[in-house]
């Protein structure tokens, strides 16, 4: 159970630092060099994960895949825009501790989404953590007072990639009952890259030509630790203690990233900002009490 737990732990630190290292690299290149990029290392790393994983009970996957080919489409697809490049893009225009802020909303998507396709059972507490989450992200975007599009539309970008994420969760659960999480992680990456190819160019190769020592780091640090690696330690960690993964790293992510970007990045936080965090932790406390109760 502890070394669970640790795996957890590593999984949200991997995941809170990668907003300031991401905002580090989306400063120094282009957004779209580095979304593919990292789609290209974290396929690179999740399938080389799966190779070297012990096979010990594993069956063929070949007829599961091909039964399950739509829909193994479109989760590569919502990993490959709904989340990589919607969080590039996302934060060109967004500071990294207010985009640290919006993993939470992951399992509060998740719990609509599946009350929706699933019919699992909403109750009135989640419903009001529902609000004060948004409230906090809406408060995002009045950071620095009335807000300009710029400044708004960052966090609503970055909110797509939670919402992806939902979608990814609940479609995956029936290939998840054929296909180990390994197995899933490597095919859904790889296809994200292949569908982000039609992007690269000979322009992106010679930016990236152009990379310092730094921005390659940043760039496999966000490819391979957080697609890869924190993706193999967080399913660990669901496999061995359950539902309370979620919380975990939801409640680490943004506490690392925050205070990652300030040690990292120098940015400070005012209390437009903490009231936004106190909102969006808060609702997710309700959200995640109701549904373990």
């Amino acid at each position: 159970m502890g070394l669970a737990y640790a795996a957890l732990g590593a999984a949200a630190v991997v995941w809170g630092l990668a907003f300031p290292i991401m905002k580090f690299a989306v400063e120094r290149l282009e957004p779209l060099d580095v979304g593919v990029t990292r789609m290209a290392f974290g396929a690179a790393g999740a399938v080389g994960l799966f190779l070297v994983a012990p096979r010990a009970g594993m069956g063929p996957v070949g007829p599961a895949l091909r039964r399950h080919a739509p829909t193994l489409l479109l989760l590569s697809l919502l990993v490959g825009y709904g989340q990589t490049m919607a969080l590039t893009y996302g934060m060109v225009r967004t500071p990294a501790t207010t985009a640290s802020l919006i993993p939470p909303l992951n399992p509060i998507c998740t719990m609509l989404l599946a009350g929706w396709l699933l019919g699992e059972r909403i109750v009135g507490r989640q419903w009001v953590g529902l609000a004060l989450s948004v409230a906090g992200v809406v408060l995002l975007g009045f950071r620095n007072g009335r807000p300009s599009w710029v400044e708004l539309s960052g966090p609503l970008i970055l909110s797509l990639a939670p919402i992806s994420w939902a979608f990814y969760t609940v479609l995956s659960k029936p290939i998840l009952a054929e296909v180990r999480p390994l197995q899933l992680n490597a095919v859904t990456l790889l296809g994200g890259f292949v569908l982000l190819v039609p992007w690269s160019s000979g322009e992106m190769l010679a930016r990236l030509s152009g990379a310092s020592p730094a921005d390659w780091g940043a760039l496999l640090y966000l490819g391979l630790l957080t697609m890869a690696v924190a993706y193999a330690l967080w399913y660990f960690g669901l496999s061995r203690i359950g539902a309370a993964a979620t919380g975990a790293t939801a409640l680490g992510i943004p506490l690392v990233g925050v205070a990652g970007s300030w040690l990292l990045l120098g940015e400070s936080l005012g209390p437009v900002i903490l009231v936004a965090a106190i909102l969006i932790l808060g609702g997710l406390h309700l959200v995640l009490g109701a549904r373990h109760g």
